[in-house]
């Protein structure tokens, strides 16, 4: 739909991270002293990686993304835990472009054989995001150095970039709906219901070679899970459950 008939937002949805996988793979809620455990853990790591030579990473800013809340804010929050994808607060989105521009940085290293972490300004790949992704390698170097490093760094949280679309002008916007007259929320759902189709039949066909580290998330009706074999995204359980979550959501049950 063009942008003379839609009005646009992009925002950072953050998943915190505040359950604890047990050894027969239930799932439990954080205690406040392990919160805090956690955090002093964490933070220890952002002030480390961050004393390399030239690393662009901030560690205030990387602070507020520690379990995906700042520790301070939660001693003030209610005890039970809360499900779903939050909106990034103004220092969360900040530190969230700052460790994306530092996780680039991490990959032209490893990509380029250098023995310390690269000048930022002499190389376009770690400042212009949209040329960095554009190569296949570094995509994947990206998603290895990324998926290492936010769990040490931050704990098992999860951010994104959301792009919300409003219709501004129903009149326009009918031009390009097929039945009579537009309904600016009967075209959301409809968009979300084939989503979320589409996305039950690859959790039942995509398969992900797992790796030793994804191997408690991994649950089984027989057996324990493997390293080095392949399992469809439905035998993940922060999988399925962050699917069920999306479902209930744009269904309209929360």
């Amino acid at each position: 739909m063009p942008f003379a008939e839609a009005s646009q937002s992009i925002v950072n949805a953050i998943v915190p991270d505040k359950d604890v996988v047990m050894e027969d793979f239930t799932i439990r809620p954080r205690s406040k002293v392990e919160e805090y455990e956690e955090w002093e853990i964490c933070s220890k790591a952002i002030e480390e990686e961050a004393s390399q030579k030239g690393a662009v990473l901030n560690p205030e800013l990387a602070k507020h993304l520690i379990l995906g809340y700042d520790y301070l804010q939660s001693l003030m929050w209610s005890i039970t835990p809360y499900d779903g994808p939050v909106e990034a607060t103004p220092e969360q989105a900040e530190a969230i472009e700052n460790y994306q521009r530092y996780v680039r940085q991490c990959v032209v290293k490893e990509y380029k054989g250098l023995a310390e972490l690269p000048v930022v300004e002499d190389y376009p790949l770690i400042t212009n995001a949209g040329l960095f992704f554009q190569n296949p390698k570094l995509v994947q170097l990206y998603n290895d150095v990324d998926e290492r490093l936010r769990l040490t760094l931050f704990g098992d949280v999860r951010f994104w970039k959301v792009i919300r679309f409003e219709v501004v002008d129903d009149n326009k916007a009918a031009r390009y709906w097929p039945q009579e007259g537009f309904y600016s929320e009967q075209a959301a759902d409809q968009v979300s219901q084939e989503i979320l189709s589409y996305m039950d039949d690859q959790l039942q066909k995509k398969k992900v070679e797992a790796g030793r580290d994804d191997l408690k998330d991994i649950r089984l009706a027989l057996g324990s899970p493997k390293a080095e074999r392949e399992y469809r995204l439905k035998d993940y359980v922060s999988v399925v459950r962050f699917h069920e979550m999306l479902k209930k959501l744009y269904e309209g049950d929360i």
